[in-house]
């Protein structure tokens, strides 16, 4: 079993990703995304990221007080799925081809259904 300080630890390297991007976009990487019209796809990859980092660390308190829900494998699906459609989208932010946009759907569904097997779980638990 996978214990708390893996995905809390994640989710930090999720966070610190994310903000060392914003501040590459702002900086070092501002004329190529300006060159690129990519810099809303770069911010989406960054926020995506940044949001989930902390959503990881989140669940990891869960899993530690509630490990009789069996959150890790929904989880596994929303760590994976941040990480394919983040960087799907700062590929193509920072490449401008377009082939890589392909892969952020599929990034995007993994977390869809990563969430709506949590939403199941803690509706089920509530009964």
């Amino acid at each position: 079993m996978i214990k708390l300080s893996y995905w809390f630890g994640l989710g930090a390297i999720f966070a610190v990703i994310s903000v060392i991007s914003g501040s590459l976009a702002s900086h070092a990487l501002k004329p190529l995304l300006t060159a690129n019209e990519t810099t809303e796809i770069f911010a989406i990859a960054k926020d995506y990221l940044g949001y989930h980092g902390l959503v990881l660390m989140v669940i990891a308190m869960a899993i530690e007080r509630w490990p009789e829900l069996r959150m890790h494998r929904p989880t596994r699906l929303i760590a994976t799925g941040a990480m394919v459609f983040s960087a799907a989208l700062y590929l193509l932010a920072l490449t401008g081809w377009r082939p890589y946009a392909h892969f952020a759907p599929l990034g995007g569904g993994l977390m869809i259904i990563g969430w709506l097997w949590l939403t199941w779980i803690s509706f089920r638990a509530a009964r």
